[in-house]
Order: C-alpha cells, then structure tokens, then sequence
C-alpha cells in the first residue's frame, strides 16, 4: 500500500505533467494527491499523462482563479470510491482500500493561509473524523507547523502552531514521522524552511499495516518535496515478551502462576533457579495470554452481541429468568472487558495519569501510537544512503553502540602514595550481609509498577503482586 502526495504548484506546463508522471511510473502508488493544481478543468487525457497505468478514476477541486486546486488519481482496481465531498481547502473520497477491502477515508487537504478558515477547516475536518470515526488519512500542505521544530528561519510559537497541534491531538491523528528529511517546504532563498506536508491517520488506519513509512522526495519542480506514504511489513523477528497489567484482573491468574512456578523443576543455587524458572514463565504465559485471556476486542464484541440480542428480544417478548440473568452477567462481563481493555492501552501508552472523559481507551490509544512512532527506528543512513533492510538496520544499530561503549585505550593516573579516609570494620560489615525479605518488600513497594519494565519483559507490578507466589 503506497500514496504520494505533491504540492505542484500550479500543473499547467508540460515539464510540471512530465516529471509527476516519470515520479509515479517509479513509484506506482496505489493514490495520488496534488494540491495547488492551479487548475480550473482537468480532464481524463491529463489524467491519464500523470498515471502509471490505464485502470485509473480520479476526482478534483478546480482552482479559483489561479489559486488552489486539489487533484485525486487512484487506482480503481485496488480503491473503490463510492463516496466524495468537498468542503473549503479540501476533496475526500471514500471507499474500500487494500487487500482486506477495509472502508477508508481519504482527504487532500491544501488549507487556506487566513487563520480563520483554517480553523473552519480543521473544524469539518474534525467533526466528520469524530462522527464517522474508522480509518481516515489526511494527505499533504496543511500550510501550517505543531511546534517551532518543525521550521528554520523563524523564531516563537505562534497561535497557528497550537491550533494545528488542537485539531490532531482532538481529533486522535497520529502524526507518522518523516524519515529521511526535516522539512518539506523551502524558501528559494534558502533563509526559511517548514515542514507544511505530511500525512495524518486515524489509528484505525494506523492499524491496517505493522508499519507506515513517510518519506520525502527530492525537491525538483516544486518548493515543496513530494511526500510517500508506505506500509511497511517488515519482517523485524520476534516480538518481545512483556507481562501486561490486565493479566491480574483475571480471577484465576495468580493461582495459575504459582501452580506452573511450582511445578518446574530446577536445581542449582537460589539466584540460577529463580533466573531459570522466569524464563521458562515466559512461554507458559504467552500460551496463557492467546488461550485463556484471550483478545479483549473479540471477546467484547461477542458480549455486545449477544446482550444486544437480549435488548431487542425484550422490546417484544418476555424474557424468561434465565435470559435476564444472562443478559446482567453479560452486561458485567462488558464491563470487565472495557476494564482489561484501558488497562492494556494504558500501560502501552506509558502514561501515568488518567484524563477526564467518557472513555480513556482512546486516549491511551492516541499515546501508544504516538510513543510507537517516535521510538520506531524504520530506515537508518549508512554510507550516506538510506537503507531499510531490516537486518541491516539491526546491524548498524548494534555496530553504533559497539563503537560508542568501546573503550579506547589511554594511560590512566595512578592513585598510589595517596591516603584516604577509611570506614571501620562493623560499617564494612553492612552493606556486605544478606538482605532481608522485609528490605526487599520495601525496596520493591517503592518502585513504579509499570514504568519501566526490565530486559526480560517482567515488570514491578508482577514481581508485586505475584511475589508470594515466586519464591521456593
């Protein structure tokens, strides 16, 4: 799956038509966005001079005079639109995408400079995303930044910069990260640089690949760059295993715990069996998680479902005493999961703090992902090229901190002939005696559960709870 979004600034001229086109027979993409068309007729010869391929349908906004202008070219074979609308400063187009035939939402957006109808714009923008809600991606020159990084040549924050950066945190958009590049936009001057393009998607969206990928274009017919978004699914290797918090609202977890702990079998000293026994937690836990917690989101809409089934069944008939317990336990049941369900968001997003609302799922959700593509390493430089084999990636990141925590050999100083002060025998003693289990309780009970779980995927919060049930 792959889009390309283009700020031509005007497509008039046969140079401008030429190099868009020889940019999507190199990338072929599944859409194409251009703003700034600068175009008030655009038929289907033009179209078809710009795309890769003949099964093609396309969609516009014609300009008002010389300004603006959005053009949407897609491959008809891989979206099907059923849907567009249109609005000031922007085209969608709705449809199925992808080889599961998801519903999508796509938006070409060019804003308006004038704060005010930017504002009306991210206020549809934000109202149909909310209303609608599933896999939304909003594509290209959104004419504004989020933050002072994000622009060279000027200096301060400015009210545009927190409006831009309200309507994505509102709205839950996830703003996947450019890769190889800083900005998109460049004065021909070179005194000032933005990044005014990118692409914004909906988590839903987000979901639909293990991995988006935003790249910049080499700047050649425009002063903005062409922007690429992929879906990447790499194949990075296993997972690593990490204990989650809703595990122990499970009834039966801690009890399931202590029996596998006892029945494993390990000799050697105390330190070697503990170390031995967690490791061979790990898989009986995997297994746990798959077949008896299960996944939270099957599980609830096969709640819902059926507590729904009861609802309307009682809007005509009886329910009998069983169908009424059943439809009290299920409603619980909702509930437990929505619980699990927060939980699991909550410790993904590593956010410590709850915010007021109807639901917090969402906003933890907005956090994980937000987290998961700032940490996310895609594509690294090497030998001043851009390279995103996965195992070449690893390699470089392995050899970088190989270089950096490699000693390097110098003549130290020697401490010889010096005196220093020196503790007594009993205060030597101290801090070389065995701890003591309450030491160790308190030692445990003052560090942050969740925070930061250790290399072998076990947090504070499991060691807490599940402590009387790890020892021999």
């Amino acid at each position: 799956m792959k889009i390309v979004s283009f700020n031509v600034r005007g497509l008039g001229g046969a140079l401008k038509k030429k190099e868009v086109g020889k940019l999507m027979r190199m990338e072929r993409p599944d859409l194409l966005f251009l703003q700034e068309t600068k175009l008030e007729i655009v038929d289907n010869g033009m179209c078809r001079c710009l795309w890769h391929s003949d099964g093609f349908e396309w969609a516009m906004k014609e300009s008002v005079g010389a300004a603006g202008g959005l053009l949407c070219i897609w491959d008809n074979l891989k979206f099907v639109k059923d849907m567009e609308f249109t609005g000031e400063g922007y085209i969608g187009i709705s449809g199925v995408w992808g080889p599961e035939k998801k519903r999508c939402h796509f938006v070409n957006v060019y804003a308006p400079n004038d704060r005010q109808k930017k504002l009306k714009v991210w206020e549809e923008l934000s109202q149909m995303i909310v209303e609608k809600g599933g896999r939304w991606m909003l594509a290209r020159d959104f004419n504004a930044v989020r933050c002072i990084e994000e622009r060279k040549g000027r200096t301060g924050e400015t009210p545009e910069m927190r409006d831009f950066d309200n309507f994505i945190e509102s709205t839950g958009l996830v703003d996947v990260r450019l890769t190889n590049q800083r900005f998109t936009w460049y004065r021909p001057d070179g005194t000032s640089m933005s990044r005014l393009d990118r692409f914004l998607v909906t988590p839903e969206m987000s979901n639909m690949a293990s991995e988006w990928q935003q790249q910049g274009i080499r700047r050649t017919i425009s002063n903005h760059c062409a922007i690429i978004m992929k879906a990447r699914n790499a194949d990075w290797g296993p997972k690593p295993f990490r204990v989650l918090d809703a595990w122990q609202q499970h009834p039966d977890f801690k009890k399931f715990v202590e029996e596998k702990w006892n029945e494993m079998k390990v000799t050697g000293y105390a330190g070697y069996r503990c170390q031995q026994k967690l490791k061979q937690l790990k898989g009986i836990l995997k297994s746990w998680n798959k077949e008896v917690f299960g996944d939270v989101e099957t599980q609830f809409e096969k709640v819902a479902a059926q507590v729904e089934q009861m609802d309307l069944k009682s809007e005509f008939d009886e329910l009998t005493d069983w169908e009424v317990n059943s439809r009290k336990e299920g409603f619980q049941e909702m509930w437990d999961i929505m619980r699990k369900r927060e939980a699991l968001w909550k410790q993904k997003s590593r956010s410590n703090w709850i915010r007021f609302g109807d639901e917090n799922t969402s906003y933890f959700h907005r956090m994980a992902n937000g987290r998961r593509t700032k940490n996310t390493i895609t594509s690294i430089m090497c030998d001043g090229r851009w390279v995103e084999e996965p195992d070449t990636v690893k390699k470089e990141v392995v050899q970088y901190f190989r270089n950096l925590f490699q000693a390097d050999s110098w003549r130290r100083p020697r401490l010889g002939g010096l005196k220093f002060r020196q503790i007594s025998e009993e205060d030597k003693v101290w801090p070389e005696r065995p701890f003591s289990v309450e030491e160790i309780e308190e030692a445990l009970k003052s560090c942050d559960g969740s925070k930061a779980p250790g290399p072998d995927g076990y947090n504070f919060n499991f060691i807490k709870v599940c402590l009387g049930q790890l020892t021999d």
